[in-house]
């Protein structure tokens, strides 16, 4: 069975067991991992393209699996989830106003960088805590040739439901 006929077959078992779309990801990556398959650059456009996801996807999961990216890709993509703030940095522009850079990383254990500027920064300064688990909106950028989120908007989550969250995850939290 070559991939195509895999992603096609995992797409009707999606829809005849009503799994939630990301799963016919989950299992790919999964057969991936376990060396059943070898993943394409096409595969993952298929996936993509089938679950409405924008072709920064497919950048971001063909960098998780070490396979080479497409430089020329559109930026901007949307990203809605939990995150662990590995480092904080505040920093005051020229004019005097805050903002901060981050270290970030997605449960699955994605590591990138992420920006807030100063309007954001002002709005959700007090959720932007070290080490905390924070849920963020913002869109992705590429900055000398590495991803960056430019977060929007930033909550941190009460601790016991993060926890929950952060646990029951055990994937991928780029729903993009």
């Amino acid at each position: 069975m070559d991939n195509l006929q895999l992603i096609n077959e995992l797409f009707e078992q999606q829809k005849a067991k009503n799994w939630k779309p990301a799963a016919v990801w989950f299992k790919l990556l999964e057969k991936h991992r376990d060396d059943e398959i070898k993943l394409t650059r096409d595969d993952l456009v298929e996936v993509a393209r089938r679950l409405e996801y924008s072709p920064k996807w497919v950048d971001l999961k063909l960098e998780e699996l070490g396979e080479p990216v497409n430089p020329n890709a559109p930026t901007r993509a949307i990203f809605d989830g939990l995150l662990l703030i590995s480092k904080l940095h505040p920093f005051q522009t020229k004019k005097g106003d805050n903002m901060a850079f981050f270290d970030l990383k997605s449960a699955s254990g994605f590591e990138f960088e992420g920006v807030i500027f100063p309007g954001g920064f002002r709005l959700y300064a007090e959720q932007l805590i070290e080490g905390e688990l924070i849920w963020c909106v913002g869109k992705w950028d590429s900055r000398d040739s590495k991803y960056q989120l430019v977060i929007e908007k930033a909550f941190r989550l009460e601790q016991d439901l993060s926890l929950k969250l952060f646990s029951q995850v055990g994937s991928d939290l780029m729903p993009f």
